[in-house]
This record gives structure tokens, sequence and C-alpha cells, in this order.
């Protein structure tokens, strides 16, 4: 199965689905089988609008593929085991459109200690979410929760239409990606637990690093 990328995080991904496949076919097995459920609906559209949303309607039966599969097998893995932890942040109004100057209201009535930056890039809005103080958040270790500490630090805002090689992008290489997709009252904010997590035995802070 050949695909031309179109961005540099694309040609990531479909390069490692490419390898992870071609080591074992029985991922290749998984990965469809992953997306026909998610064209069938089994997983929650808001964690789906969450990894990628995209401008074109496209059948139902073909709205995800095999790509999409792992991006979503990646981040249902790195929240299972803590590594990514996860929490919403419910806004004013729903983001509806591309227009800077909206989502930039929408970021101003963040609570503290979030702030927002938009600004418009390649034809479609972008920014980043930054908190000023330590966070805590749940982290779920299998079956186990708890809370950790998150440091300061500054991630890349991914508003309205993207694509799962982006997203997954971001968590790969970017301590993690607020998204704010379209129609949605909540932003959602993954972060990179192992690189941002406060060592509560040590009081030592690992990989401190803003987007």
């Amino acid at each position: 199965m050949q695909r031309r990328p179109n961005s540099l995080a694309e040609k990531a991904l479909i390069d490692g689905v490419h390898n992870l496949i071609c080591q074992e076919s029985r991922w290749g097995v998984l990965f469809s089988e992953v997306a026909t459920r998610m064209n069938e609906g089994y997983y929650d559209t808001s964690l789906l609008a969450c990894l990628t949303q995209s401008r074109f309607v496209r059948p139902t039966s073909v709205r995800y593929n095999l790509y999409d599969a792992y991006c979503l097998c990646y981040l249902l893995d790195k929240l299972a085991t803590g590594e990514i932890v996860t929490c919403q942040i419910m806004i004013e109004d729903n983001v509806a459109d591309e227009v800077s100057t909206q989502i930039q209201h929408i970021l101003n009535q963040l609570p503290a200690p979030f702030i927002g930056q938009c600004h418009s890039g390649l034809g479609k809005p972008a920014g980043h979410v930054e908190w000023t103080e330590e966070i805590t958040l749940s982290q779920r270790i299998g079956i186990t929760s708890h809370t950790c500490t998150i440091v300061p630090c500054k991630i890349p805002l991914s508003i309205g239409f993207t694509s799962s090689a982006t997203t997954w992008f971001h968590l790969q290489y970017n301590l993690g990606v607020a998204r704010l997709p379209y129609g949605t009252r909540e932003m959602t904010l993954f972060v990179d637990a192992k690189g941002l997590q406060v060592d509560d035995t040590a009081q030592t802070i690992h990989k401190i690093k803003a987007a």
C-alpha cells in the first residue's frame, strides 16, 4: 500500500508504519481491524476528532485508514501506560471557523495558569498553549490511576482540521499537543508525562524544554 506523503510528519508516519508491517505482517492485520472499527463507530467520536478532523466529507466506510489506526493505537497505548496524560478545558464558545481573532478570543478565556496564543500560518490558524506553573493531572497506568505533577511548559496548539500524522508527530516529538477541534466546547491537552513529570523521589525535572 503506497501513499504519497504531504508533509514531513506524514512521511515519518508512513515510513514507520511500512517498516513495522514489513517486520511483522500481523501489525497490518491489526491496524486494518482497528481502522474498520473506527469507521463503524466503535470509538468515541470526540477522541477521534482530537486525533484527526478532515474538511473533506468522505463515506463513513472509508473515513479512517490504516495510518489513522496506527496513530490511534499509539495514543491509546501511551495513555494506558501513563506516558501521556490528558485533561479537558471547557471553553465558552464552539470553535466554528478559521478566523484567528475569534479563536484568540476563546483562548483569552482559558483559566489560569493556562495561556493560549493563536496566529495564522500556512492558510490555517495555529499557535501554542502554555501553563506558567506546575499542574496536576490524572495518570492511568494499567487499571490503576493516580495524579502526577507536570512542570510549566509550552506545547503546540492544533485547531480544527488536522491529520492523524500531525497529531502523532506532536505527541512523538513536541512534548504533546493541545487539540481544539471544530464544533467542540472542549480543548483537550495531551501531555508527555515521561518528558515533563516532576520526579517526586529525587525532586528533579526530566527534560525541561519548551516547545
